[in-house]
């Protein structure tokens, strides 16, 4: 993630073109690529990651979640945004935690929102204990 040499970090990167990497074989993995492509703005191979996530077998955790929905946040796909909240929330009962809430508050804000980030945060704010400035 954080070569000092940015032409080597993107030789790292297109590993991930390789058809015989799986970024979807484990949850740790996926997580990596999602963060190393935020941190390199490799927009490309997230959006990719993004796209093949539904169809993989990784079980996502709150943090992924909150990834998710920042890689997302990212690519300007704010449908996509709420479909992972959704999907954590009324899908599989997984309660956001507070960098979770703060990944889709940002987002929503960022889509100029902000109607529906405050009632995001109004609906959450005796549930979730934030222990990071929203």
């Amino acid at each position: 993630r954080k070569l000092p040499d940015a032409r080597d970090a993107y030789k790292v990167l297109g590993i991930l073109d390789r058809p015989d990497v799986l970024i979807f074989r484990d949850e740790v993995v996926f997580n990596t690529v999602m963060d190393a492509c935020i941190y390199r703005r490799d927009y490309k191979r997230l959006s990719r990651a993004i796209d093949g996530y539904p169809s993989s077998k990784v079980r996502a955790s709150v943090r992924t979640y909150g990834l998710l929905i920042k890689c997302c946040a990212i690519l300007r796909r704010t449908q996509g945004c709420w479909n992972f909240w959704d999907e954590m929330v009324d899908r599989r009962g997984i309660i956001p935690n507070d960098v979770t809430l703060g990944c889709m508050i940002d987002a929503l804000v960022e889509a100029q929102r902000v109607e529906d980030a405050v009632a995001l945060f109004r609906d959450w704010k005796t549930k979730v204990t934030c222990d990071t400035i929203i």
